[in-house]
C-alpha cells in the first residue's frame, strides 16, 4: 500500500523529521512512525493501539540520556576561563563550540565595524583567559623595579565614550593598582580604555594607553595590564675658568655662558639652551635617554684648553634612581692674542697639502713668519698682537694658476679672535707640440697661439724655441690651438684646429707642418779678434752657373739675410773695398759650423731654415803710439 511522505517533530528535541525515518538526524534518538494508515485506523474504536509499558520506559531513559549528554556539551563549550574560575591553571583549555539560538547575557560581544553602532553582533564564545569584570596590573621601570605611590594615576574610560573617566586609581608603593576601585561596582562586559599618567621625570618605554576588553563574568580572574616606564635623565653641564685658581685651590666656574644640547636621533626630542650660572653650572632637566651633542658657546677673549674639545657627544642613560643626574665639563682659558688661519684649496674645495705661506706685518714691527698647510690644506699662525698683517702664499707654477687674490690682509684687534683667509688655486692642463716642415725638421721662431672655446681666459702666445717645441698651461676645458702663417709657407696639416684639455698636470701633444718652395741664407760678418760683429760690410749671393748676384749689407751685428731665395747651387763671398783691403785680411769662414774654402760654395734646399755663413776677419797690423 502506499503511503503518503509528511513531516513531523522528534518528541525529544524538536527538530522536524520525515515521516519515512525512525531515527532523528538532529539528536539521534530512535522513536516509532505512526503513518498516515495508522493514523486513520485510530480514528475508529476498533483501531486503536497502545504502547506497551516496558517500550514507553525505554524511551522516557533514552530521552533524559540524552538531554543530560546536551548538557554536558553546552558545560564544555565554555571558555576555559569561566569553567575552571578559580581553579589555579592559565593553560587554555580546548573548548567546543555549540551554536544556540540566542546569546547568553554574559558572553562577550567583540565591538562590530567602525561606524556600525546600531549593528547587533552574533553571538561569541567567551575570549579564553580574559578578564571579566575587572582590571589589574603593575608598573615597573626599564630595570624592572617596581614603580609606584600617589604620583602614579591610572584611569580607564568607555571606548563608547573616550574622554569619559569612569574610574581612576593610584598605583600602591610597589606599583600594583585595581580597577574598579574600593566601593565601586565591578565593570560590565565591553571595550575600555586604560591610561598611565606618571608623574614628571618619567615617559613611556611600552605603551601607556591601551584597550582592554571584559566578557563582564564574575566566575573568573581581572584582566592583567603592565605598563613599563623609564626615568628622565638630569645632565649638570659645568664650565671652569683654568686659570682661575687665584684665592682658591681649585678652577672657579664661568658663569653666564651657553650651553645648547642637541638631541641626535632621539623621537620625540627637542633642542634644549641653559646658560651657567654663578657656579658655572648649567642644568639640562628631564632629558629623554640616547646621544645629545653638547655644545658651548664661543666667546672673544677665550679659548678651549689643551684636552677639551666642542662639541661634545654623550649617551645619557636612565637612571635606577629617579632625579640622579649626569656630568658634563667644559674647561677653557683666557688668551691675550689672536690667530689667523690660512686655508688653502683648489676650485673644486679639495683641500691642498704643502703650500708655503708668508705672514708679515704690515708695520714692520712684528717679525715675519713662514708656515707650510697640513694635509687638511691648513695653517695656523699664532700668538700674533693686534695690527695689519698681510699673508701671501708662495706660487707654484707651471701647474697652478692663482684664483683668489694674493697676497691678503688681515686686521686683528680684540685678542682671541682667530681670522680665517682663504686662497684658491686653479689645477691647469697643459698642450704642447712641434712646428715641422715638410722635411721633418724643425722650424724655430714660429709663433702659436691658444683662445679659450668659452669663458674669461685670456689668449696665449709662444714662440718654437731652437727645436720647434712649443708649451702651453691651460685651464680645462676646450681650446683652439692655431699658427701664424709666415710669408712664402703653406700648411701641410691644418694651422688651427681644436684640443679638449680634460685632466690637469697631463700634456695633449699636437702638431703643425709646413712647407715653402724657397731657400734662405744668414751671412755674418765677424772680428775674428773677440768675435764681434762687423757693420757695413757687403757680402755677394752668385748663382753657381751664371746670373745676377745678391748683394747684402751686414748689420751692427755683422747679420744679412737672403731670403726666398730658388733652391740650387751658389757662391757666397764678402766683397773688400779698397780701405777694407788696406786693413782686414780673410782668416777663414764656416758653414753651419763646419770650416770651408772661400769665396763658400752653397747648395740651398727649401727647409725653411737658413744656411748660416760666417766669414772672419782680422785687423792685419796694430798701430804703435809714438811718445810725444
Amino acid at each position: 500500500m502506499n503511503m503518503t511522505e509528511s513531516k513531523q517533530r522528534c518528541p525529544f528535541c524538536g527538530g522536524i523529521i520525515s515521516s519515512t525515518s525512525t531515527v532523528c538526524r538532529h539528536c539521534g534518538n530512535r522513536f516509532q512512525v505512526e503513518h498516515h494508515h495508522q493514523k486513520q485506523a485510530r480514528k475508529g474504536p476498533t483501531s486503536r493501539k497502545h504502547l506497551p509499558v516496558g517500550g514507553l520506559f525505554i524511551n522516557i531513559l533514552v530521552g533524559s540520556i540524552i538531554i543530560l549528554f546536551l548538557s554536558a556539551v553546552a558545560f564544555f563549550a565554555m571558555p576555559a576561563s569561566n569553567a575552571f574560575a578559580g581553579s589555579g591553571s592559565d593553560t587554555p583549555t580546548p573548548t567546543l563550540q555549540v551554536s544556540t539560538p540566542t546569546a547568553s547575557a554574559n558572553a562577550a560581544v567583540p565591538p562590530g565595524p567602525a561606524g556600525d553602532k546600531g549593528a547587533v553582533a552574533a553571538a561569541q564564545p567567551a575570549v579564553v583567559g580574559q578578564g571579566t569584570n575587572c582590571i589589574d596590573g603593575n608598573i615597573i621601570d626599564v630595570y624592572e623595579a617596581p614603580q609606584g605611590g600617589d604620583g602614579w594615576i591610572i584611569t580607564i574610560e568607555s571606548s563608547t565614550a573616550p574622554g569619559v573617566i569612569l574610574d581612576q586609581v593610584p598605583a600602591d608603593l610597589t606599583g600594583s593598582f585595581h580597577l574598579p576601585s574600593i566601593g565601586k561596582n565591578p565593570l560590565g562586559a565591553g571595550t575600555y580604555i586604560v591610561s598611565l599618567i606618571p608623574p614628571a621625570g618619567w615617559q613611556p618605554f611600552t605603551p601607556i594607553k591601551f584597550t582592554v576588553t571584559l566578557n563582564g563574568s564574575t566566575e573568573i580572574l581581572c584582566a592583567h595590564v603592565r605598563f613599563k616606564v623609564e626615568a628622565l635623565v638630569n645632565l649638570v653641564v659645568t664650565k671652569l675658568d683654568q686659570g682661575g685658581y687665584f684665592g682658591t685651590d681649585k678652577m672657579v666656574g664661568i658663569p653666564g655662558w651657553t650651553i645648547t644640547a642637541t638631541p641626535i636621533d632621539i623621537p620625540n626630542a627637542v633642542t634644549q639652551t641653559a646658560v651657567t650660572d654663578g657656579l658655572g653650572n648649567a642644568y639640562f632637566l628631564d632629558m629623554p635617554p640616547g646621544i645629545w651633542q653638547i655644545e658651548e658657546e664661543q666667546k672673544v677673549g677665550w679659548e678651549l684648553s689643551p684636552g677639551y674639545v666642542n662639541p661634545q657627544v654623550i649617551t645619557l642613560v636612565s637612571p635606577r634612581v629617579a632625579g640622579d643626574t649626569q656630568l658634563l665639563t667644559f674647561v677653557n682659558q683666557q688668551v691675550y692674542d689672536s690667530k689667523i688661519t690660512v686655508e688653502k684649496k683648489d676650485t673644486l674645495g679639495n683641500p691642498l697639502p704643502g703650500w708655503t705661506f708668508t705672514l708679515t706685518n704690515v708695520d714692520a714691527i712684528q717679525p715675519p713668519r713662514t708656515g707650510i698647510t697640513d694635509i687638511t690644506g691648513l695653517y695656523t699662525f699664532q700668538g700674533l698682537l693686534p695690527g695689519k698683517w698681510s699673508v701671501a702664499e708662495t706660487t707654484q707654477p707651471p701647474w697652478w694658476r692663482i684664483v683668489s687674490p694674493n697676497p691678503q690682509e688681515v686686521t686683528l684687534s680684540d685678542p682671541g679672535i682667530e681670522q680665517k683667509v682663504t686662497f684658491v688655486n686653479e689645477a691647469l692642463g697643459c698642450v704642447d707640440g712641434y712646428k715641422i716642415n715638410h722635411l721633418e725638421t724643425a722650424l724655430p721662431g714660429w709663433t702659436i697661439k691658444a683662445h679659450k672655446v668659452s669663458g674669461e681666459d685670456a689668449d696665449q702666445t709662444v714662440v718654437t724655441d731652437i727645436n720647434g717645441y712649443f708649451q702651453f698651461y691651460l685651464s680645462l676645458g676646450t681650446w683652439t690651438i692655431s699658427e701664424v702663417m709666415q710669408d712664402g709657407w703653406s700648411a701641410v696639416t691644418p694651422s688651427e684646429f681644436s684640443v679638449p684639455v680634460t685632466q690637469p698636470f697631463l700634456c695633449e701633444n699636437v702638431r703643425f707642418k709646413n712647407r715653402t718652395n724657397y731657400a734662405c741664407v744668414d751671412a755674418y760678418k765677424i772680428d775674428a779678434f773677440d768675435g764681434s760683429g762687423l757693420a757695413d760690410w757687403q757680402i755677394s749671393l752668385q748663382p753657381a752657373y751664371g746670373g745676377s748676384a745678391q748683394v747684402g749689407l751686414t748689420d751692427g751685428t755683422g747679420w744679412v739675410r737672403f731670403n726666398k731665395i730658388i733652391p740650387g747651387q751658389y757662391s757666397l763671398s764678402e766683397i773688400f773695398s779698397e780701405t777694407q783691403t788696406q786693413g782686414w785680411r780673410s782668416v777663414g769662414v764656416t758653414v753651419d759650423g763646419v770650416e770651408v774654402p772661400s769665396p763658400t760654395n752653397l747648395t740651398l734646399a727649401a727647409s725653411g731654415s737658413c744656411q748660416v755663413v760666417k766669414f772672419y776677419n782680422q785687423q792685419k797690423s796694430i798701430p804703435v803710439l809714438l811718445d810725444p
